[in-house]
């Protein structure tokens, strides 16, 4: 009720989401963090967004929606709920890495291809397959020249496939 009231009050359906989506309620979850996105986008929303479309296995909305969040924020760091359980499914990241390479879908813009492109290149790069990370993240070049993160992250990236080191040069870790 109390939204009924006041549906521009961001915080409280923040809240109720993240209540729906602790109670597994996803449906409802979605409904307010989409309504949320329109509103006022934050990463937060990305991340709760992208959780919700991982146990639905909904993998064209995760990876679009991985997509803005590092078109937005530049890597996928800041998606701290819905990224490590990703990176510990193998198998999960090697059906987004499959589903970024698909060529583009018609109306589809740039931003947004190569949003999925970068998405599967950090998730590469998360996942410490550089080799795959270092093609994603050029092809992601190739379509938007300007994304320094990118840039950097390549000219980091090891030149051995063993990676020594490469962790704590770019995430400090």
């Amino acid at each position: 009720e109390l939204i009924r009231a006041d549906e521009t009050n961001v915080p409280l359906r923040f809240f109720v989401a993240n209540r729906y989506l602790e109670e597994e309620r996803f449906d409802d979850a979605l409904h307010h963090l989409e309504s949320l996105q329109i509103v006022q986008p934050a990463v937060e929303v990305l991340d709760r967004l992208v959780e919700i479309y991982r146990r639905q296995d909904k993998l064209d909305q995760m990876l679009q929606t991985l997509g803005l969040a590092v078109v937005r924020t530049g890597s996928l760091d800041a998606l701290e709920i819905s990224v490590p359980p990703i990176i510990e499914d193998e198998t999960l990241v090697t059906r987004l890495l499959k589903l970024a390479a698909r060529p583009p879908e018609d109306g589809e813009e740039a931003t947004e291809r190569a949003g999925k492109r970068l998405a599967a290149a950090w998730l590469a790069l998360l996942s410490e397959r550089f080799e795959q990370a270092r093609k994603e993240f050029e092809r992601a070049l190739n379509i938007d020249p300007e994304f320094k993160r990118a840039h950097e992250a390549l000219d980091r990236l090891p030149q051995d496939k063993k990676g020594s080191g490469f962790f704590s040069k770019i995430f400090g870790r």
